[in-house]
């Protein structure tokens, strides 16, 4: 399994959650420490990086995904949020 910042995985956690937002300049700068299709793990959380602008978050207890990332509209900046879809 890959060494990863925990702070910077636990910010995915909250964000998988929808305990806080993230800007795609805050998202960037934390993908850009996880390497492309490597799973990392913390507490009952897997995720996976599965492009450069893609993070699949899994809770392993309810078995729920959450796929986290950058809108793909021209012209986005830093500052929109990235796009939180939830399996349902």
């Amino acid at each position: 399994m890959a060494e990863a910042n925990n702070g910077a995985l636990q910010t995915l956690i909250d964000v998988a959650e929808g305990e806080r937002t993230l800007t795609v300049a805050e998202f960037e700068e934390i993908i850009a420490d996880l390497e492309t299709q490597t799973k990392y793990t913390i507490e009952d959380y897997n995720m996976f990086c599965t492009s450069e602008d893609i993070v699949v978050v899994c809770d392993t207890e309810t078995e729920e995904f959450v796929q986290i990332e950058i809108p793909m509209s021209e012209g986005s900046d830093g500052d929109q949020e990235v796009i939180v879809t939830r399996d349902t």
